[in-house]
């Protein structure tokens, strides 16, 4: 399987209120990094594991986007928050977290294989900075092609 890790996700308001400008927290954001990664998951057959931190999320809007994700693709996705970093990278093909995670540097120790996926570009500029040595995947093109080399090594 393939394992992603999320972030902490939050809404307008809150980033608002603390002056966060950082979109990639929204919501909205997390939500289309995972559906795009489902997508092509689903394309080439591999399963996808959602490792997230909460087994709610305070958003409820954002926690009922997840559970229906899961039933209505039961046997692509499923989501695990009851175990470590460790315990799901070391049994996966590939981890995908957002960029510049620290669970990608955490799974690259463990020596699991780890990218980044810059779902919308944004980091295409800078990326090589701040990736601590880590592939950095930009859009669901170079995902794609990613992952159809990856499942047929």
């Amino acid at each position: 399987y393939i394992v992603v890790f999320d972030h902490l996700v939050w809404n307008q308001k809150f980033l608002a209120r603390y002056l966060v400008s950082n979109n990639d927290f929204l919501d909205a954001s997390s939500a289309k990094f995972l559906l795009k990664i489902l997508k092509i998951c689903k394309k080439l057959n591999l399963k996808l594991i959602l490792k997230t931190k909460r087994k709610q999320w305070y958003l409820k809007k954002y926690h009922n986007f997840l559970k229906k994700l899961q039933e209505n693709n039961f046997d692509n996705f499923d989501i695990l928050f009851d175990k470590s970093v460790y315990e799901v990278s070391i049994k996966s093909q590939l981890c995908i977290t957002f960029p510049f995670t620290s669970a990608a540097i955490m799974a690259k120790n463990y020596g699991m294989p780890s990218i980044y996926f810059d779902h919308n570009s944004k980091y295409k500029n800078n990326s090589k900075d701040l990736n601590y040595g880590i592939k950095t995947i930009f859009g669901e093109v170079e995902l794609f092609n990613y992952l159809l080399k990856y499942k047929t090594k």
